[in-house]
């Protein structure tokens, strides 16, 4: 995850006398402070409650059972423990997720920098094995587990229920795995940019857990923030938010997606945030327009 830098908080300073003028910047200023003092006096005064409840309740008395009684898991005819096939699977297809991974560390070398990743440990190696097969494990698995949700909770809704479920499913999966897509094509641009910043003559020795991690971190994020229009739209089709309501806070809605950009951005430069955050304020009046247009 990216920090803060000094391009960030201008960015930010500008969007803000932009979008809400220079002359309303103290108001706001001053309603966010009151907003942080009410915040905290409330969780305050929620912690002294809890203490206070949790002194005056008395413990709880633990019932033995009386001899010769036996207690035993109810099992169903036929049912069996869920075995790990899409870890296996994932197993064995990690020599080639691993060229993957390591391919914005590939892009970077090719621009002059001498970086590579360390396993400082003798089971290093071994471990981020396990933890790629996990992950695909989950990925592979998907639809099983979609569709073992669907069997369960599918003979309780109406026809139009499903519907709805089977459009903002398959809505939800292609803007997932359009974030997922952005956060894969910036990786490079972003490692190469990050490890510019080493001395001449320098080596990078990159800890493997610390970049896995970072590698997921990012397609995650990005995967999730294109999820932001779908639960709009869902709130707005559940009767909980207008589409006018929506449009209305559109200055705080495009501050809050810079500002989350700005975070979750690991590049130091401002053109980076902004081209990333565009897109997201594209599907965020979209989703304004869909929920409009169905409000009529």
């Amino acid at each position: 995850m990216g920090a803060f830098k000094p391009w960030h908080w201008i960015v930010i300073l500008v969007l803000l006398i932009l979008l809400f003028g220079a002359n309303k910047l103290p108001d706001i200023a001053s309603n966010l402070g009151q907003s942080l003092k009410v915040f905290k006096k409330e969780v305050k005064e929620l912690r002294e409650e809890d203490d206070a409840g949790a002194q005056q309740k008395p413990p709880a008395q633990i019932q033995q059972p009386q001899e010769g009684t036996y207690y035993t898991q109810p099992t169903q005819p036929g049912q069996a423990a869920p075995q790990p096939n899409g870890s296996v699977v994932g197993y064995l297809l990690y020599d080639r997720v691993f060229k993957l991974i390591m391919y914005p560390i590939t892009v970077a070398r090719r621009n002059g920098h001498n970086v590579t990743i360390n396993f400082d440990t003798v089971l290093s190696s071994f471990d981020l094995k396990i933890r790629v097969s996990l992950w695909l494990g989950v990925i592979l698995t998907s639809p099983l587990w979609m569709y073992e949700f669907w069997a369960y909770v599918g003979p309780g809704m109406t026809r139009k229920e499903k519907k709805y479920t089977w459009i903002f499913g398959v809505a939800g999966l292609l803007l997932f795995a359009a974030g997922v897509a952005l956060g894969v094509l910036i990786l490079p641009h972003a490692v190469s940019i990050l490890v510019g910043f080493m001395p001449t003559d320098s080596a990078g020795y990159l800890q493997y857990s610390s970049y896995f991690s970072f590698v997921m971190r990012i397609i995650l994020v990005f995967g999730v923030a294109f999820l932001l229009p779908e639960l709009l739209v869902a709130l707005n089709r559940l009767g909980l938010m207008k589409g006018r309501t929506m449009l209305a806070g559109w200055r705080w809605a495009v501050l809050a997606i810079f500002t989350f950009m700005a975070i979750a951005n690991p590049l130091p430069d401002p053109w980076s945030m902004i081209l990333m955050a565009i897109p997201i304020c594209g599907l965020y009046f979209g989703a304004c327009w869909i929920s409009m247009r169905h409000d009529k």
